[in-house]
């Protein structure tokens, strides 16, 4: 997600190897220049926020539709895998 608070803009890659990342927009307008390990607490209080709106949002539907039962055709019997080359 990220967020965009005066000219800050956090970015939060949320993947398994997550980082954030800060960028000053008004001097970096290109984002090339990542200021998250100079200006942690900066990164702590717009991380706090986007959380907060996190919370405020609606659920995906994405997760309601993967809850739901699903048919799956399946051979009858399954057999031996074919030989390799």
């Amino acid at each position: 997600g990220a967020l965009i608070q005066d000219s800050w803009k956090l970015v939060v890659n949320a993947t398994l190897s997550s980082r954030n990342e800060l960028y000053y927009l008004h001097g970096d307008p290109s984002e090339e220049n990542d200021q998250a390990a100079a200006n942690p607490d900066k990164v702590k209080e717009m991380s706090k926020r986007l959380t907060e709106f996190a919370w405020e949002m609606a659920p995906s539907r994405y997760l309601d539709d993967l809850l739901k039962a699903r048919k799956m055709d399946a051979p009858m019997v399954w057999g031996e895998n074919p030989p390799r080359p």
